[in-house]
């Protein structure tokens, strides 16, 4: 997973908000990274014990995930 990819994931996330269209997919965020979702998926089960879904589920619930 190249860290350019990840970091715009997240400010995807925590700036950009994406997550709040309710129409935007996990899949659909890591393609604006420009991340391989597969990928994606794997980092963040490997690196927060949670999958891409979860992270977005979670964010949409208003409990985000704290990514430091």
């Amino acid at each position: 997973m190249e860290e350019k990819c990840f970091e715009r994931f997240v400010s995807l996330l925590e700036d950009e908000k994406v997550y709040l269209r309710k129409d935007v997919t996990f899949g659909e965020i890591c393609r604006m990274a420009g991340a391989d979702p597969a990928e994606m998926n794997m980092f963040l089960e490997q690196t927060l014990g949670v999958s891409g879904g979860d992270v977005v589920r979670l964010y949409r619930e208003g409990k985000p995930i704290c990514f430091l």
